[in-house]
């Protein structure tokens, strides 16, 4: 994702079925609802920036571990059915 954005819009990338890793510009700080749903190969995303995760932002994921340092606010269901998330 280039450095000039700084917002992504709710499901841009939900169900992207073969999405492993994301690498946010570091004006991104929200992620929306269910920006990342159903993206069952993803491993890898750096959460530095980010305060906000939104409803089922990473909703059936492939997660399995994120650090959560700068966040703020936590949304319904944002990790859920993300069940090799342990960390």
């Amino acid at each position: 994702i280039p450095d000039t954005v700084y917002d992504i819009f709710s499901g841009a990338f939900e169900e992207c079925l073969l999405l492993e890793e994301v690498v946010l510009p570091e004006r991104v700080n929200v992620i929306h609802d269910s920006l990342f749903k159903g993206c069952i190969s993803l491993k890898k995303i750096n959460l530095d920036n980010i305060t906000s995760i939104t409803n089922y932002a990473f909703y059936g994921s492939g997660l399995t571990e994120v650090r959560l340092d700068k966040i703020k606010i936590i949304c319904m269901h944002s990790f859920g059915k993300t069940n090799k998330c342990a960390k």
